[in-house]
């Protein structure tokens, strides 16, 4: 760049003036892929929200969760208020005979409840070792053995 008394040339302008026009049709190029990318998004969007299920002849979620809870078949909306309504009082029913036990039957009864919960969560807890027993998988498999088996004792003795 020959500058003389800070003046540009000729060709140093058109230089100049070709950069910023292809700088301009990139930032234009860029702007326009990014609206395309986002109309692109929003009409997807668009086009899931309307999709009919691809079996319609399956109950709207609620139904089939009182389907599942009282194990019967509602045909309707005046079904589902009915059973909803058998749901309720049933549960205030137990819940009543729940809160007319004495407190130390209560206590009983409940440390059972937790006592059940807690054995069944342990087999549970057994089923899934088995399981990965029977597919290869231990906690052996991925230790390496320069780790020792006791790491506390192991750090204070060396």
């Amino acid at each position: 760049m020959d500058q003389k008394d800070g003046k540009l040339s000729k060709e140093e302008k058109m230089d100049i003036a070709m950069a910023l026009f292809l700088y301009d049709r990139r930032v234009t190029k860029y702007i326009n892929d990014v609206k395309v990318a986002r109309l692109s998004d929003f009409s997807q969007r668009l086009t899931i929200e309307n999709l009919k299920p691809a079996n319609s002849s399956l109950p709207a979620a609620p139904y089939m969760a009182m389907e599942l809870f009282t194990r019967t078949k509602m045909n309707g909306r005046t079904r589902m208020e009915k059973e909803k309504m058998k749901l309720r009082r049933s549960v205030n029913e137990q819940y009543q005979e729940y809160a007319s036990i004495p407190d130390e039957k209560r206590e009983e009864m409940d440390a059972k409840i937790r006592f059940q919960q807690e054995e069944i969560r342990l087999d549970n807890v057994e089923d899934r070792e088995i399981e990965r027993e029977r597919d290869g998988w231990t906690k052996s498999n991925h230790r390496s053995s320069e780790i020792p088996e006791d790491p506390v004792n192991a750090k204070f003795s060396s």
